[in-house]
């Protein structure tokens, strides 16, 4: 174990036991029942964005996926919780900090797992965070809670399967969409394309600026500031033959994985 400056307390990989990855997840759904004081009740399984603020006041998303809430907590007089598995590149030393984080709704330290060679969990104030759930419908068709949540965990044992992070085709928008869909692909990409209604980053000058001081931690909407509608859709294209190879080598692994889950469970 090492401890940054910050007093973050973070773990190789192979510091882990499957014990440990089976301890992140806490799941009680008796608890997740829905509450008034909440502006949105979540639950294990949600693929969940953020808007955050980049130098410049350039905004754009983050993405994850909810391990656990305890949204009525309130009414025991305790802390609203949600704990996020969220994607980042801890190899550029740095991560994609949402508003919430820099103005102190994350918990301390030592209530925050460390993140795992570019899959981190941690946990948050519910209230003073500003989660939304993304929804999914008509083609984007979400799987069932449970899959998503082996998907996360599947990921936690299988870092390696993330590929390098990269702004417009591989970012914790599609490692979160292949949790919750069996896909990779970014939307927000095509989002800009459509004239979706987040991805209108308004000044490419600073986006510019924020990509340069953020590096390639800087989600899509920043670095599409700067390009024209038919660069974008030229890269969306580019990208499509990668997404849909990535798909299928994730996939492949982690039908392999369940079944040796399957088989672990039938000889125990």
């Amino acid at each position: 174990m090492v401890v940054d400056g910050n007093n973050n307390a973070t773990r190789d990989n192979d510091d882990f036991s499957s014990e440990d990855i089976d301890a992140l997840y806490n799941l009680n759904y008796d608890t997740l029942s829905t509450t008034t004081t909440c502006p949105e009740s979540f639950h294990p399984g949600d693929h969940v964005w953020m808007r955050c603020e980049a130098a410049g006041g350039v905004r754009y998303q983050h993405h994850g996926i909810v391990l656990y809430a305890n949204n009525n907590a309130d009414q025991k007089h305790q802390k609203q919780l949600l704990k996020i598995a969220d994607f980042t590149a801890p190899d550029n030393g740095t991560f994609a900090i949402p508003d919430s984080i820099a103005s102190g709704s994350v918990l301390n330290s030592h209530h925050r797992l460390p993140h795992w060679h570019g899959v981190r969990i941690t946990t948050y104030d519910l209230l003073e965070s500003e989660w939304h759930k993304e929804e999914y419908s008509g083609h984007n068709c979400a799987d069932d809670d449970a899959i998503v949540l082996q998907r996360v965990k599947f990921l936690l044992s299988n870092p390696h399967l993330i590929p390098k992070y990269d702004l417009l085709e591989s970012n914790c928008e599609t490692v979160a969409v292949w949790c919750k869909t069996g896909t990779f692909r970014t939307f927000q990409v095509a989002g800009l394309v459509d004239g979706g209604k987040r991805n209108s980053a308004t000044v490419a000058a600073s986006s510019v600026l924020a990509s340069s001081l953020l590096g390639p931690l800087a989600l899509p909407a920043i670095a599409c500031a700067a390009l024209s509608y038919s660069a974008l859709l030229m890269k969306e294209n580019s990208n499509e033959s990668m997404w849909r190879e990535r798909t299928k080598i994730l996939n492949d692994e982690f039908q392999r994985w369940q079944e040796g889950q399957e088989q672990v469970c039938v000889i125990l």
